[in-house]
């Protein structure tokens, strides 16, 4: 609430429950900084739950009940809700079995941008190779200087020096994230 509004919420919530009240300066800026404090609805239930659970009239309202109320108050609007249970789709299968069967389906698929990557991914991550499967043991000729015969690259030391595999640098084709790219996914 703005001061304003903390002003009239105390005119009409607060002074109109305690009509005997007569408010000191001070004591309407303390009001007035702790109405502030929270939104119209929030200082309304609390207000009606002050004068609800009241065991007996005071002759002035205390801002520490108050504070109390609102606090409880937002904890009763801002209640977390529950995670729905996970619910798995019949026909489909999730997790490691999915991630092996993709995994698998790229090995075993046609050359691309995809299955470098996910060689290259493989290699450094040997825990997450499908199981059954195994990875090309010839080395690509990827990220070669030149694909024209009689470069530095053809023999084994140019290869060795300029392939990144060797290098255990990641492929220049791909991004430091090490994402695979997105145009030859099989499925």
């Amino acid at each position: 609430m703005t001061w304003a509004e903390a002003n009239q919420f105390l005119i009409e919530q607060v002074r109109s429950r305690w009509p005997a009240w007569t408010p000191t300066d001070m004591e309407i800026k303390d009001w007035c900084r702790v109405l502030s404090r929270y939104a119209k609805n929030i200082a309304e239930k609390a207000m009606f739950s002050y004068v609800k659970d009241a065991r007996r009239i005071t002759r002035r309202p205390l801002i520490a009940v108050f504070i109390t109320k609102a606090k409880l108050a937002i904890n009763q609007v801002f209640i977390p809700e529950k995670e729905e249970e996970f619910k798995p789709e019949p026909g489909r299968i999730y997790g490691k079995p999915a991630r092996e069967k993709a995994f698998t389906m790229i090995l075993n698929g046609k050359e691309g941008k995809t299955k470098r990557w996910l060689i290259d991914f493989l290699r450094a991550n040997p825990n997450m190779i499908p199981s059954g499967a195994s990875l090309p043991t010839t080395s690509e000729a990827r990220g070669l200087a030149s694909d024209s015969v009689g470069s530095p690259s053809d023999s084994v030391g140019g290869i060795l020096q300029t392939t990144p595999a060797f290098l255990g640098k990641p492929n220049p084709e791909y991004d430091e994230n090490y994402n695979p790219p997105d145009d030859d996914i099989p499925f």
